[in-house]
């Protein structure tokens, strides 16, 4: 491959920075709802770590940031979980305010709900696998994500051998 293509991006490189060197940008698009489930949120970081690092604009070292992407997260860090440092990404190149409100936007609309079915095979999985013991579980029955209504709907592309056991009793509230 050739590395003096401009049009390739570098890989971004991580980094651990302050909170309190990074604000909130006034074009990032998450304006309603931004605590909303923040503490589910802050208890799978705790458990899990934090698995998709935040965007900021700004030079590496040379602070206050701004930040576009991962609101949610820098807000679970910093009231929740009370954390001094979360991992971050800087963008590659200054952005117009345009382009930060289009980084922002798309970030939060690319999110698809994984449909029951989906959830349905995987927490079945971590069971069989796992066993009953909450505390060799990744994620937690207690989890309302995770509880599901028998009389969900299905969608046409859903495998039949899905829906013939999620329609099933086979799933039951004291599993």
């Amino acid at each position: 491959m050739d590395q003096t293509n401009s049009k390739e991006k570098p890989l971004e490189q991580i980094h651990e920075v302050d909170i309190d060197d990074i604000e909130l940008s006034h074009d990032n698009v998450r304006l309603s709802h931004a605590t909303k489930d923040l503490d589910e949120l802050a208890a799978s970081i705790k458990r899990h770590g934090l698995l998709q690092p935040i965007v900021l604009i700004g030079e590496v070292g040379k602070p206050p940031y701004k930040l576009i992407s991962g609101q949610r997260r820098f807000l679970a860090h910093k009231d929740i979980l009370k954390r001094d440092k979360i991992r971050a990404v800087f963008t590659q190149r200054a952005l117009s305010k345009t382009q930060a409100v289009v980084q922002s936007l798309v970030e939060n609309l690319q999110r698809v709900e994984l449909e029951y079915a989906d959830i349905a095979k995987a927490v079945t999985f971590l069971y069989e696998k796992l066993g009953k013991d909450e505390e060799n579980r990744p994620i937690s029955a207690k989890d309302p994500r995770f509880h599901f209504n028998r009389g969900a709907r299905h969608t046409k592309n859903e495998d039949p051998d899905t829906r013939e056991e999620s329609d099933s009793d086979r799933c039951k509230t004291s599993d």
